[in-house]
């Protein structure tokens, strides 16, 4: 999954397709379903042509809600209380 600085939007694409232009990479794989619930809930009044920020954004939605992306494979952490 990408994000384009010029045009505020994410872009979604499959690993044999080509990088767009001014875009910086969130993801290089993903579950359609993590990007999808990444995308309706991230407010586009908040879009930022800031890189830092975004990338910081989307660590804190895997954080939230303790997404881990392994192989393609999508894993719950889960904590050890002891």
């Amino acid at each position: 999954m990408y994000y384009s600085i010029n045009t505020k939007t994410f872009i979604s694409r499959k690993t044999n397709e080509e990088k767009p232009k001014d875009v910086i990479t969130l993801v290089n794989c993903s579950p359609k379903l993590v990007i999808k619930q990444f995308v309706e809930n991230y407010p586009k009044s908040k879009r930022t042509d800031n890189p830092e920020l975004i990338m910081k954004v989307w660590k804190g939605f895997l954080f939230r809600w303790r997404l881990q992306l392994k192989d393609l494979k999508l894993q719950r952490k889960i904590k050890n209380y002891s």
